[in-house]
């Protein structure tokens, strides 16, 4: 159902005052786990990339319109089954790029027939449905360590934050990411540390304000 975590960006999404923050913290959330559930398929990080945007700006738009007690249109005692609902959003956005996708004039040759392969099993029932239910999961996290992420990643730099993003959440080659981003091998390693460290200080920090 509609727990505390997703009425809190309901709330905010829907607070002026709140929004950006609410953003950021909503992309920090559901974004990791997109862009896994792409990798996993054999997509490029750019076709992932791609997807994720699609997949979220749906999601976004869908929860600053989403009245938490109803669904579909029906009454539903202020509860929702957030599930449900994300798994309908996730089809739509996902079916809608790829048909975007599909009709572009170079679609066919981008990639080649390997990538329209790939493309095509993400709109599979299944594929589907395991995004959606990584993504029900992910939502069910402690808000404390959402607000330890948001936080962090608001005072830590682009690069800093990709580095430790794609070497701990993707388990990302350190060579690799180095090259990717422009920085040197000992440069990403540092970056990952300094986030690590980071973050075990925030999150202690916020459980010792909430006590």
């Amino acid at each position: 159902m509609f727990n505390s975590t997703h009425l809190s960006l309901f709330r905010d999404l829907n607070n002026p005052a709140e929004r950006s923050a609410a953003m950021n913290r909503f992309v920090d959330l559901y974004r990791p786990a997109i862009l896994a559930w792409c990798r996993v398929r054999g997509l490029q990080d750019a076709d992932g990339e791609d997807i994720a945007q699609a997949v979220l700006s749906r999601l976004m738009t869908s929860l600053t319109t989403f009245d938490p007690d109803h669904a579909g249109g029906e009454p539903t005692s202020g509860k929702v089954r957030f599930r449900g609902w994300l798994k309908a959003v996730v089809n739509n956005a996902t079916s809608d790029f790829l048909k975007a996708r599909a009709r572009r004039p170079e679609g066919v040759a981008v990639g080649g027939s390997d990538f329209q392969d790939r493309m095509t099993q993400l709109s599979s029932d299944q594929a589907l449905e395991e995004l959606s239910t990584s993504l029900s999961e992910v939502s069910q996290r402690d808000p404390v360590v959402v607000a330890t992420v948001t936080k962090v990643r608001s005072i830590t730099s682009d690069n800093v934050w990709r580095a430790f993003e794609q070497t701990v959440q993707f388990e990302r080659d350190v060579h690799d990411v180095a090259q990717e981003l422009g920085m040197t091998v000992g440069s990403v390693y540092q970056a990952k540390y300094r986030v690590q460290k980071l973050l075990k200080r925030t999150y202690q920090e916020l459980i010792s304000a909430a006590q």
